[in-house]
């Protein structure tokens, strides 16, 4: 990759003395010179590499999660099943247990 960096630094260097050369004086891009263009240019690429980096850390991480989500959803029903059934299992004691005390009271 540096090999091809070094093959275009000429070219860029050529075209940025090329637009940096003064124009006329009460122009705008007369003020503007390549080397102030230049660091700009360098905090660019680094929030896009920045930005590239963590959209794929955070592709990594959903994708990751996602199983452990669906593994989580079906227990979370699984223990709502468990809780009706414990719920009737109440019930159907509190049931017996008053079935039980009326036997008894009767004898």
């Amino acid at each position: 990759m540096l090999k091809h960096a070094r093959k275009i630094l000429s070219t860029v260097k050529r075209s940025a003395r090329q637009y940096s050369t003064s124009s006329k004086d009460d122009s705008v891009a007369s003020s503007i010179k390549a080397p102030d263009i230049i660091p700009i240019a360098f905090i660019g690429t680094g929030a896009i590499s920045m930005y590239g980096i963590w959209s794929m850390v955070n592709t990594l991480i959903e994708s990751s999660v996602m199983p452990i989500n669906k593994k989580l959803d079906k227990l979370d029903t699984s223990l709502d099943k468990l809780d009706t059934s414990i719920e009737k299992l109440k019930t159907s004691v509190e049931k017996l247990d008053a079935n039980i005390k009326r036997h008894l009271r009767a004898q």
